[in-house]
């Protein structure tokens, strides 16, 4: 017994682990797209004859909340110069996936098309551990600093409670362990920071792989969904 303690106390400290910054919690409100809406119907008329002053400080008072490159509230990445016009991966690839239903999918590539209304969601009996995404990243390819995580299905506040969410996510860099993320059970953007990545020696692809390594249980569903890793980096400004 002895014996077996010492060898997991040893283990467990040559594990690297990374905590998250919390970032933003997007609005996904029927709220937050009407405003939207609003902000752009007082663009469209606001070199119209008659335009009022009462209705500048409203659309001011909207574009503060609303930017003018936020085009819907699906959108992570709002419209505009972002590290994505020169950088990112050019496929991501899973493990497994659920089988489409009602014409929706959750395939890898809703992980990676930096969309809030869609997610993977892992295909496997049982609550997906050890199923992965992969992301495939060209040589050239400006360097990662970033991962940002979007867990679980946040569509919907009742998605996100009745489907699985990832806990422990082992990180790996071109097939090698590099970190276990310790991901928290919230909605809000989970930001995890680490050396540049890319441009390596060899000429190879950078690949990027998360494998499942413990989950929150949902409520109703043991499928595991992340709606999206997204990156952002260096080598583009």
């Amino acid at each position: 017994m002895l014996f077996t303690v010492i060898i997991n106390n040893v283990y467990s400290q040559t594990i690297k682990t990374l905590e998250p910054t919390i970032g933003i919690t997007h609005d996904l409100s029927a709220e937050a797209q009407e405003g939207i809406y609003r902000r752009d119907f007082l663009m469209d008329i606001k070199e119209r004859e008659g335009f009022r002053e009462i209705q500048q400080r409203k659309l001011d008072s909207l574009n503060e909340i609303y930017p003018e490159g936020k085009t819907s509230i699906w959108d992570i990445i709002d419209d505009g110069a972002n590290w994505y016009d020169s950088g990112g991966p050019y496929a991501v690839r899973s493990s497994s996936a659920l089988k489409p239903s009602n014409g929706k999918s959750y395939e890898a590539s809703n992980a990676q098309d930096l969309k809030l209304d869609t997610a993977w969601v892992e295909g496997v009996n049982g609550n997906g551990e050890g199923e992965y995404l992969e992301y495939f990243f060209k040589n050239d390819s400006p360097r990662v600093t970033k991962a940002i995580i979007l867990n679980g299905y946040v569509k919907t506040p009742q998605l996100w409670k009745d489907n699985s969410r990832v806990k422990d996510l082992d990180f790996y860099v071109n097939g090698e362990f590099y970190a276990s993320l310790q991901l928290k059970d919230i909605q809000s953007e989970q930001i995890f920071k680490f050396p540049p990545l890319g441009h390596r020696e060899d000429g190879k692809d950078l690949i990027l792989k998360f494998v499942i390594k413990s989950v929150y249980p949902g409520a109703k569903y043991k499928d595991t969904a992340i709606t999206e890793i997204y990156f952002q980096g260096i080598d583009v400004y």
